[in-house]
C-alpha cells in the first residue's frame, strides 16, 4: 500500500460551497436617524415590514412576498457649501484641499507589477422576486441651503403600490402611487416599471398639478434675476425606456406667471426673460411647453437632467434672440424678420407684407403681454426716385384743383383727385408754366414750345426731395403697418406705439420693436 501524500498536480476537488436556506419575516418599528454632519434627521419610520422572506444560498434566490412602509420620513438637506447630507452617510468627507493618499514607493521608482488576474466568465445574477411593495403616508423634504435665501418643498401623504418586481425580464410591476407636493399640488405616478431586469423597462406617467410657483424664488431670483410673484405649474411626464433607449413627453403648463421684483444677482441670465414670458403667455395667461426627448442610456454622455435644462434653454433663448422666428411658427405669417419692406417711394403694403401682418396681429391678440414700437424708414439713397414721380402726379392734381376753383366749383376733400388721359396735356403745360427751374429757349432767347412728353421729363428731372418729404414717406409706412395690426387686432390698438421715423439710414421698410409690458 502506497501511503505517500498526494502530488501537487493530484490535489483533491474543493467540497461545493455549503446550501443555506433561510425563510421568515423581518419588521423594523419606530426607526431614526441622524445625519452626520449637523445631527439633524435624516430618515426615519414606524414601521417596516418585510414578510414571507425567503433566501437560498445554491443557487442564488431571494424571495419576499410583501414589502410594506408606513410612515416613511426623510430629509434631504443641500448644504451652504454645496454638499449633500446623503454624502454623510457613506462616511466622513475628504478635507477640500486635501493632498491625495501617498502609494508606498517601489524599488528604483518603478510601479510594482501586478498579477494579471484570470478572465472569468460573468457569473449569473441571484434570482430576485418580490411580490408587492406598499407605501403608506411618506413625507420626503428637501432643503437647498446653497441658495440664499433658502428653498424648501416637501412630498407628503404618499401612498400608492408597485406590483410584482422580479429580475425576470418578462415580468413588469404596474405602479401607483398619489401624494402632495407642498401640501398643495396634486401628484400622482402610474405605469410599469422592471427594475430589476438586466433591460431595464420604464413606462411611467407622472403628473403634477396646481404646484405653487412663488416658494421657488429663490431659485427665480438667482438664475432669472425675478423673483416669483405667483403663477402654478403643472407638469406631465410620460417616459418610456426599453432597450436602453429612452423616449419622453415632457409638457410643462405655467398658470398666470407673472415676475416680480428684479433680484440683483451675478448668476442671473442676461436675457430679456420678462419677454420671453411675454411670447409664450397665451391671452388667458397660460405658458404650454411640450418637449419631447429621445435618446440612448447606453451613450456615457446621455443626461436626461442636462437634455431637459438644455431643450428648455434653447428654446427661451430662441424667444428672446429670434422672436419673430417664433411668432411666425407659431402664428404664421412665413417671414421671420423684424421689419416690413416697401418699394422705393412708396407706402403700399405688398402681399408678403399683408401676409406678415396677419401673423403678428394673431400674436399680438393670443400674448396680451406683448407691444410693439412701429419705426419708419426712408432711404435718402433709393427713396427719391420713386417719390419724385408721386411729387410729379401732386404737382397736376394741385394744377386740376386750381382750375375746378376758378371755374366756381369745390374741388374734392382729401388727395384723390383722379386725373383722365385726355386731360393730362393741358395739366402738364400748366404746371410747367408754374416751375421757376430754367426753361431752354431757342436762339432768338425765347422760351421753346415743347411738347408734352418734354414738359414732363423737365419737371420730373427738376423735383427735389426734400428731407420732410422722406420724414413724411416714413410716417405713412408706419401708419400702414399700424393700420394692418390695428385691423387685424383691435384690441391691441393701445399696444402699438409709433416712433420718431428714420430718414438718414438705408433702408425703405418699417421696423418692428417688440416690447414686453
Amino acid at each position: 500500500m502506497d501511503a505517500s501524500p498526494p502530488s501537487a498536480g493530484k490535489r483533491a476537488a474543493a467540497p461545493p460551497p455549503p446550501k443555506v436556506t433561510f425563510a421568515g419575516d423581518l419588521d423594523i418599528a419606530d426607526l431614526g436617524t441622524l445625519d452626520g454632519h449637523k445631527n439633524e434627521k435624516l430618515l426615519g419610520w414606524r414601521s417596516f415590514h418585510l414578510g414571507g422572506i425567503s433566501v437560498v444560498t445554491e443557487p442564488m434566490a431571494i424571495g419576499v412576498r410583501e414589502v410594506k412602509l408606513t410612515d416613511l420620513v426623510t430629509k434631504l438637506v443641500i448644504f451652504p457649501d454645496a454638499h449633500f447630507n446623503l454624502e454623510d452617510v457613506a462616511g466622513p468627507r475628504a478635507a477640500p484641499n486635501a493632498p491625495p493618499p501617498a502609494r508606498a514607493a517601489s524599488p528604483a521608482g518603478k510601479e510594482p507589477a501586478r498579477p494579471k488576474a484570470p478572465m472569468a466568465a460573468a457569473a449569473p445574477g441571484p434570482r430576485i422576486e418580490i411580490g408587492r411593495v406598499i407605501l403608506q403616508n411618506a413625507a420626503i423634504a428637501f432643503t437647498d441651503r446653497s441658495i440664499t435665501p433658502n428653498y424648501a418643498t416637501e412630498l407628503t401623504g404618499l401612498s400608492g403600490e408597485i406590483g410584482k418586481l422580479s429580475t425576470d425580464p418578462q415580468t413588469t410591476a404596474e405602479v401607483a402611487v398619489r401624494g402632495a407636493v407642498d401640501r398643495s399640488g396634486a401628484l400622482s405616478i402610474e405605469g410599469r416599471v422592471n427594475p430589476l431586469s438586466r433591460d431595464l423597462l420604464v413606462d411611467l406617467r407622472v403628473k403634477v398639478s396646481d404646484l405653487e410657483l412663488p416658494p421657488a424664488s429663490p431659485y427665480a431670483g438667482r438664475f432669472a434675476g425675478y423673483n416669483i410673484d405667483k403663477g402654478k405649474l403643472s407638469l406631465g411626464l410620460d417616459y418610456h425606456i426599453a432597450g436602453g433607449k429612452l423616449d419622453a413627453q415632457n409638457k410643462l403648463t405655467l398658470d398666470q406667471f407673472t415676475f416680480g421684483d428684479k433680484v440683483a444677482s451675478k448668476d442671473a441670465v442676461k436675457l430679456p426673460v420678462k419677454l420671453a414670458v411675454a411670447l409664450l403667455k397665451d391671452r388667458h395667461g397660460i405658458i404650454d411647453i411640450d418637449m419631447p426627448l429621445s435618446g440612448s442610456l447606453n451613450d456615457p454622455e446621455f443626461k436626461i437632467g442636462r437634455l431637459i435644462l438644455t431643450t428648455l434653454g434653447n428654446l427661451i433663448v430662441k424667444a428672446v434672440t429670434a422672436p419673430f422666428s417664433l411668432i411666425a411658427s407659431a402664428f404664421g405669417g412665413g417671414d421671420q424678420e423684424s421689419h416690413v419692406a416697401f418699394p422705393a417711394g412708396r407706402a403700399d403694403l405688398s402681399a408678403k407684407g399683408a401676409t406678415k401682418l396677419q401673423g403678428i396681429g394673431k400674436a399680438l391678440r393670443e400674448r396680451p403681454g406683448l407691444s410693439f414700437e412701429i419705426e419708419g424708414l426712408a432711404d435718402p439713397q433709393l427713396d427719391p426716385a420713386g417719390l419724385r414721380p408721386q411729387l410729379y402726379e401732386r404737382k397736376l392734381r394741385a394744377q386740376k384743383r386750381r382750375l375746378i376753383a376758378e371755374s366756381g366749383q369745390t374741388p374734392p376733400p382729401g388727395d384723390v383727385l383722379p386725373i383722365e388721359a385726355a386731360e393730362r396735356p393741358a395739366l402738364v403745360e400748366a404746371a410747367y408754366r408754374r416751375e421757376t427751374f430754367v426753361k431752354p429757349r431757342g436762339p432768338d432767347g425765347k422760351e421753346q414750345v415743347l411738347p408734352a412728353a418734354e414738359m414732363e421729363k423737365l419737371i420730373l428731372a427738376n423735383i427735389r426731395v426734400e428731407p420732410d418729404d422722406l420724414r413724411q414717406l416714413a410716417l405713412r409706412r408706419a401708419g400702414v403697418v399700424k393700420e394692418a395690426l390695428a385691423k387685424a387686432s383691435p384690441e391691441a390698438t393701445p399696444r402699438l406705439f409709433l416712433i420718431n421715423p428714420r430718414t438718414a439710414t438705408p433702408g425703405n421698410r418699417v421696423e418692428l420693436k417688440l416690447k414686453a409690458d
